[in-house]
């Protein structure tokens, strides 16, 4: 027999009940973490900034400020092509 009052930790179900990261078990789905902390973001970012032909001074964006206006990129001219990355980054993510 069954036990139900054993929880499923990995039942969608579960996840939608609690707030939690459903590729980070037991960790809160803050903006900051879908944005730049779990794991699968970080994946993301690393692919999408291999992409760019990097500059030196340039980084990974690791804040919210870095996606929102890409002050993590030195060249301001190739910010805005970096805005719509992050754009089409926080979509894949």
């Amino acid at each position: 027999t069954t036990d139900s009052s054993k929880k499923d930790f990995s039942s969608q179900e579960w996840i939608k009940q609690n707030g939690d990261c459903p590729n980070c078990l037991y960790i809160t789905q803050t903006i900051e973490h879908f944005a730049l902390k779990c794991s699968l973001s970080k994946v993301i970012w690393e692919t999408t900034y291999r992409a760019l032909i990097n500059t030196d001074g340039d980084t990974i964006s690791r804040t919210l400020e870095d996606i929102t206006s890409a002050t993590n990129i030195v060249n301001t001219q190739k910010r805005k092509t970096v805005i719509w990355l992050h754009i089409t980054a926080i979509y894949e993510i």
